[in-house]
């Protein structure tokens, strides 16, 4: 699979990262999805999927509080909430398999809109 990029999107709305690949020949870093001056990035773009989860790290752990609140685990520790981020961070890198093709949307249409930071 010649050059591959791979890409997170934080969809706010639904509280929830899309995982994406593209074989589009673009510079690897930080893009905005909507281009709405002083919006922190939305969309991650990396050659590997170790350097994607650090991107999106903390993305992981917004969409972990969101999980948490909905299963009504806010009543944890902090050391709970730390293992649970962690083991959650742990089942990602095992689903998150580069030649995965249903782990990955790919080349989704609006890659070609996204703007640099």
């Amino acid at each position: 699979m010649g050059n591959m990029k791979f890409g997170a999107y934080y969809d706010s709305r639904k509280e929830e990262i899309v995982w994406f690949r593209t074989s589009r020949s673009m510079e690897t870093g930080f893009y905005h999805r909507h281009s709405r001056r002083g919006k922190s990035p939305d969309v991650y773009l990396t050659d590997s999927v170790p350097d994607l989860i650090m991107k999106s790290y903390p993305w992981i752990h917004e969409e972990e509080a969101a999980f948490q609140k909905e299963a009504g685990t806010s009543g944890l520790n902090s050391e709970d909430k730390k293992r649970n981020a962690e083991r959650m961070t742990d089942q990602l890198v095992q689903s998150l398999d580069p030649d995965d093709d249903t782990a990955w949307v790919d080349d989704p249409r609006w890659v070609t809109h996204i703007k640099p930071d």
